[in-house]
C-alpha cells in the first residue's frame, strides 16, 4: 500500500520525467499500483472511509428498543426483524448485539410477549425416568404460547422430525387454535444444516 510520502513522490517524480514501469521498482510496487495513484486527484487523506451501509441499519432502532426490553436472544431478534422485512444474516445481528451486553442490566431472563396468536415456542429436553421398571431416556416437547405462557407438553421414544411435527399438531389441538408463527428450537436430530441467516433447515418438512 502506497503511503501519502510515496504518492508525493511519484508526482516528483513523473514531473521530472521518469517512466511509471521505473518508478514501481523503485517503490517495489506494480506499475498499476503506480498508475491508479496518478488517477486520484490528491493524495490519500490517512482517513479511514466512511463504513458501507449495512441492511441491518434499518432495523438497529428495532433491536435496540428489544434490548431496552432486556430481550438479548439473538434468535428471537432475529425472528422479530425478519418479520418485518431483514434480509441479512444472523452473523452481522450477532455482532451488533455483541458490544452492547456490557449495558444489560440483569442476566435474569425476562419474559418475552408477542400478541395473542401470534407466536408459539417449541423446544425439547430429556430425562431418564424408569418405564416398566426399567431406566429409559424419555424426550419431551413443550410448546409455549408467548403470549400468555401457555404451554403444552407432549412425551415421546425419539427426537425427530416426526415427533416434533406431531407434538405441534398435538398441541394445536390442545388449545383449539393456529399460531401464526412458531419458532422450533433447532432440535439435533431434525436439523440438516444452519444458513448464514441463522435459520435452519428441518428433515422431512411437513405442512403444517
Amino acid at each position: 500500500m502506497l503511503r501519502r510520502g510515496d504518492f508525493l513522490m511519484i508526482q516528483n517524480r513523473i514531473n521530472e520525467g521518469a517512466y511509471v514501469k521505473d518508478i514501481a521498482a523503485e517503490l517495489k510496487v506494480s506499475p498499476k499500483t503506480v498508475s491508479r495513484a496518478l488517477k486520484r486527484s490528491g493524495a490519500p487523506s490517512g482517513k479511514p472511509g466512511r463504513p458501507a451501509a449495512s441492511k441491518l441499519d434499518p432495523f438497529k432502532p428495532q433491536i435496540d428498543q428489544l434490548l431496552a426490553r432486556n430481550v438479548w436472544n439473538p434468535q428471537v431478534i432475529l425472528h422479530e426483524l425478519q418479520t418485518a422485512g431483514y434480509t441479512d444474516g444472523y452473523t452481522v445481528l450477532r455482532q451488533y448485539i455483541q458490544p452492547k451486553r456490557v449495558l444489560r442490566s440483569s442476566k435474569a431472563t425476562v419474559r418475552f410477549e408477542t400478541d395473542p396468536g401470534r407466536q408459539l415456542q417449541n423446544y425439547w429436553g430429556e430425562l431418564m425416568t424408569l418405564v416398566r421398571g426399567v431406566r429409559t431416556k424419555v424426550y419431551f416437547c413443550v410448546n409455549k404460547l408467548t403470549h400468555n405462557r401457555r404451554f403444552h407438553v407432549w412425551a415421546a421414544v425419539s427426537l425427530d422430525a416426526n415427533h416434533t411435527y406431531e407434538a405441534i399438531i398435538r398441541t394445536f389441538e390442545h388449545f383449539d387454535d393456529v399460531p401464526q408463527d412458531v419458532l422450533v428450537d433447532n432440535p439435533r436430530a431434525a436439523v440438516i444444516s444452519h444458513g448464514k441467516d441463522g435459520t435452519s433447515n428441518l428433515t422431512n418438512p411437513l405442512s403444517i
